[in-house]
């Protein structure tokens, strides 16, 4: 099986049983807490992913870690992956856990893409009008690109809207390129 597929059956696995015990958002934060941790802490990353280390010690450290920190249910889980040996997916298991939920939520990212940073008035007039064509509750993430000297870009799960002056140039430079040709005039420089 692939890593992806085990990632993916391990993330929908701790989805169903967070339904099940109505403790969605909770082990959604706890999920997003834990993953940054262990990407801040990478020394703490590389004992559980340790050959070296036993599996009942990497359990045990787990446990008196995160014991207080996270639900019953979201310790027991990763108590799995660490005895399945699968803790090193963790983060790939954390992505897929949030694609899951994001199609069970109806939510979306919107990333935007800006050669300045944006009012909060053009943030919230863009971020209404993405909101109501595509009728999801949307993740937000900006981004300053200053090669696109101005406008913006707006990426919508697998959509873009290119509003951006480089676009816009590009677009006459092609549109001046096929008009050259066209005619069958052809210059040489």
């Amino acid at each position: 099986m692939s890593q992806e597929r085990i990632a993916k059956v391990y993330a929908q696995a701790l989805l169903q049983l967070s339904q099940e015990n109505k403790e969605t958002e909770a082990i959604e934060e706890e999920f997003s807490g834990v993953v940054s941790m262990f990407q801040t802490e990478t020394s703490l990353w590389q004992f559980f992913l340790s050959p070296l280390v036993k599996t009942d010690d990497k359990e045990k450290t787990l446990v008196k870690a995160l014991k207080t920190a996270v639900s019953a249910t979201f310790l027991q889980f990763v108590g799995v992956l660490v005895r399945k040996n699968r803790f090193s997916q963790l983060f790939e298991i954390y992505e897929q856990f949030k694609l899951e939920l994001d199609i069970l939520k109806n939510r979306g990212y919107l990333r935007i893409v800006s050669s300045e940073p944006l009012s909060a008035a053009e943030k919230t007039k863009i971020v209404d009008s993405i909101t109501k064509k595509f009728g999801k509750e949307l993740r937000i993430q900006e981004e300053i690109d200053s090669s696109l000297i101005g406008g913006f870009r707006l990426y919508v799960d697998d959509y873009l809207v290119d509003a951006s002056i480089r676009h816009k140039l590009d677009q006459i430079e092609e549109n001046l390129l096929q008009k050259r040709f066209s005619t069958g005039a052809m210059y040489e420089n």
